[in-house]
């Protein structure tokens, strides 16, 4: 028999019954969780982002469940997969990645103890993460992508 979850809110019962289906679902339902507190008001619910994210809800809510890093780095930065969304789609070369950074970098690259190269960094690393989790991306991508 199915298990009945006691919480009466949807958005937790939504992200128990996601989380449910993980490999590791404490840590998808801790993630999911605690992206809602952090998640930008101006920007779609968090729920609608996930079920239209587009690679699937799934690879999404697999990495989450895989991976506690890039679990992590979606939580301290919200927006950065609003930046997901729209870069995940296919690969990215040299000069895309450096578009980025330029774009991160409003200054000195050292300034701040290089906090934007790390930036950067952890944003390049989720989305390579997110195409290897959901199998689109060759092991020859995912390695010059590295």
């Amino acid at each position: 028999m199915p298990r009945r979850s006691l919480v009466n809110n949807p958005v937790d019962r939504w992200i128990e019954e996601k989380a449910a289906r993980a490999i590791f679902p404490e840590q998808t339902a801790t993630t999911l969780f605690q992206l809602r507190e952090k998640w930008p008001a101006d920007t779609p619910p968090l729920r609608s982002f996930v079920e239209s994210f587009p690679m699937g809800e799934a690879a999404l809510l697999h990495l989450f469940s895989v991976s506690s890093i890039c679990a992590t780095r979606a939580v301290n930065a919200p927006e950065m997969l609003i930046w997901l969304a729209n870069t995940c789609q296919s690969g990215r070369g040299y000069g895309h990645m450096l578009a980025d950074l330029r774009e991160l970098n409003h200054g000195d690259i050292a300034q701040n103890n290089f906090e934007i190269l790390r930036r950067w960094k952890g944003r390049e690393m989720t989305r390579i993460a997110l195409r290897e989790v959901a199998e689109i991306a060759s092991i020859e991508e995912t390695t010059e992508g590295l």
